[in-house]
């Protein structure tokens, strides 16, 4: 069975103004075949690649095991970070899962900044001052923020102002844990849709926050009191995903508990044909 696969990707810019983008490519294969490799920068297709491995066609001779190549890219726009992605057509292949990489490579150009806001619409005035200094900034809803971490890789500064946790995916908000570590810089604006309001409260964003996003507030002469009423009719039998709707009520009400200072005041209802008071209304003393 003929198989093809990028083995290995890398890209990184060389030469004293940083204008020209090496490219390293390992292509494996079971066979001796001819194999078009295609690179895009930044989701355009690129055709004036350097590379004496690469015929008229574009095409370069591989063997059996992994085979080296090196092209250059020269005279690149001055970016602040490039993405680049290779994909391997082959002759002879079976899988095409493995036959593309996609890297993000870090450029000498102004910093960018993705700018998110909630449905109360743009931060015009951080707009203009971040602009005002340089900055290139790039704002929307949180429909943009990209969902792969390489896309997001092009920006250096994420500012999420006063945008929900819900209104992203698991997956993104992991994604905002990771490249926050990996050196990206985050900030949060303040608002009803921010911190704990907001729902990031044990969210992966909040482990990269340098604040809590528990409730916690000393010196307030006012006692909270939390109510919570789940129904326990038969369709909360009902799947949505992996959960039940059960499951999913349970979860939020155990959160809820969480949120909520000791000294606090808490109680449960059941709902079904008539409430039934699970925990009645008293003060918290074991969350």
């Amino acid at each position: 069975m003929a198989e093809t696969a990028v083995a290995d990707f890398s890209v990184r810019l060389v030469g004293a103004d940083e204008r020209v983008l090496a490219i390293d490519l390992v292509v494996f294969s079971t066979v001796e075949q001819r194999v078009v490799p295609q690179i895009k920068l930044n989701g355009q297709a690129v055709t004036d690649l350097e590379c004496d491995k690469l015929d008229a066609g574009g095409r370069m001779k591989v063997g059996v095991g992994r085979n080296p190549v090196r092209m250059l890219l020269r005279n690149v726009e001055t970016l602040p970070a490039y993405v680049v992605e290779v994909s391997v057509a082959a002759e002879q292949n079976t899988f095409l899962r493995n036959d593309s990489l996609k890297v993000s490579v870090r450029g000498p150009g102004a910093s960018r900044v993705l700018l998110l806001h909630g449905a109360e619409g743009p931060e015009t005035a951080l707009e203009r001052a971040l602009t005002r200094i340089g900055l290139k900034v790039t704002s929307g809803g949180s429909g943009i923020l990209p969902s792969e971490m390489v896309e997001l890789s092009k920006y250096q500064v994420l500012v999420l102002s006063n945008v929900a946790a819900n209104e992203f995916s698991s997956s993104q908000l992991e994604m905002i844990e990771r490249w926050v570590r990996n050196g990206g810089g985050l900030a949060m604006i303040g608002g009803p849709n921010s911190y704990a309001p907001g729902g990031y409260y044990e969210s992966a964003v909040e482990r990269v926050l340098p604040v809590t996003c528990d409730v916690v507030e000393k010196g307030r002469k006012q006692i909270p009191a939390l109510v919570v009423a789940l129904d326990k009719s038969g369709s909360m039998g009902a799947n949505v995903g992996k959960y039940t709707k059960m499951d999913l009520a349970n979860e939020g009400c155990a959160r809820s508990i969480r949120l909520v200072p000791p000294g606090s005041f808490f109680g449960m209802l059941a709902v079904d044909t008539e409430p039934d008071w699970v925990v009645p209304l008293e003060k918290l003393k074991d969350k």
